[in-house]
């Protein structure tokens, strides 16, 4: 269960974003707002601001969400936690076969690796991600000295020891192709700079896990998650095909952590490889919250709750403050559009210039 995965890519999250984004957005609304903040400005420079603020202001609450999370949930023991969203602290037994990350050579537990391309115009260059590579841990045992919780690490948000390395050209890339899906492999043979940024969980250092605690019978998977189960309960055509699409593309991956689940569990009843399991063994898992209202990622990290929650604030608070730009901007424009007057002279008194 240790080694790196160089076929089917795993997903980022159990249910796509875009799926779940669909499936909570109330159209008529959200047309509606958009036709009458237009309609006012009298402009699409408003109306992309608009949504340029709309996607900051999401991603600096759902940070600041976050912080509010790790800060109030307190550390349970695996033997006495409730069942729901829980935060464990513990550490993983050595493994047979010592998993290593690829750049940094670190023992670790789990790690994951960026392919990053720099791409755009001299003026305007950013790092785009190419591809992403993660070891193949289907499950994680975390020990606290009460009993043993497996985490679900397939799609795990990962807060690990960051190293990074660039590259002049592809050809420096070529040792490490192997661990990225073979599917991939040909995007990263574009010219250009590159650069690898790997993350992973390392071997002499606690793991701080925090996500929706559940007790299973050992006969019962936490893998057979259907997507289209919760697409279905909205009232969106769109979504449920998308998530139909999705489950037919993950298939081979939710195949496979259902193959090392089971193979685990007739390790713990103690019978054949293949063997009927009976649920004779009680099993507490950590994964993602995917409960309607509630979703969060399984987050892993070698920080405590309070370094998460720190982590988080600065992150929102960075984004509150890149929107005052567009919402100084946006309010601007609005008050253009009703008092074109007011605003000329309000300019004129600023700036001392006589026209815009």
């Amino acid at each position: 269960m240790a080694e790196s995965d160089p076929g089917t890519p795993l997903p980022s999250s159990p249910e796509p974003a875009l799926i779940r984004w669909l499936r909570r957005m109330h159209w008529g609304w959200t047309v509606l707002l958009i036709i009458a903040v237009t309609v006012a400005l009298h402009t699409l420079l408003g109306l992309l601001l608009l949504a340029i603020l709309a996607m900051l202001l999401s991603g600096a609450r759902q940070s600041l969400a976050q912080a509010r999370r790790f800060a109030d949930i307190p550390v349970a023991r695996i033997r006495s936690a409730a069942q729901g969203y829980a935060e464990l602290v513990g550490t993983v037994a050595d493994q047979e076969t010592p998993l290593r990350a690829p750049l940094s050579d670190t023992p670790c537990h789990y790690w994951e690796l960026r392919a990053q391309r720099l791409a755009g115009s001299r003026r305007n260059r950013s790092w785009q991600t190419i591809s992403v590579a993660r070891a193949r841990n289907y499950l994680l045992p975390l020990e606290d000295g009460t009993g043993t919780c497996y985490l679900m690490i397939n799609g795990a948000e990962l807060h690990g020891v960051d190293q990074e390395a660039a590259f002049e050209d592809t050809e420096a890339l070529q040792p490490y192709l192997h661990h990225f899906p073979e599917a991939e492999q040909a995007a990263l043979a574009q010219p250009g700079r590159w650069r690898l940024i790997e993350s992973c969980l390392p071997s002499a250092q606690p793991i701080y896990a925090t996500g929706l605690f559940k007790t299973l019978f050992s006969n019962r998977s936490p893998f057979d998650t259907d997507w289209t189960t919760g697409a279905a309960a909205g009232s969106h055509g769109q979504a449920r095909a998308l998530a139909e699409w999705a489950n037919a593309l993950y298939a081979p991956v939710r195949e496979a952590a259902n193959a090392a689940w089971f193979g685990e569990m007739r390790r713990l009843e103690g019978v054949a490889d293949n063997a009927l399991l009976q649920g004779s063994v009680r099993v507490h898992t950590l994964g993602t919250d995917e409960r309607p209202g509630h979703h969060a990622p399984l987050t892993l990290s070698h920080q405590d709750e309070l370094g998460l929650a720190r982590h988080y604030r600065r992150q929102g608070l960075t984004l509150l403050l890149i929107a005052v730009l567009p919402a100084v901007i946006l309010a601007a424009l609005l008050f253009h559009a009703i008092d074109p007057e007011g605003a000329l002279a309000l300019y004129q008194q600023i700036t001392g210039r006589e026209s815009w």
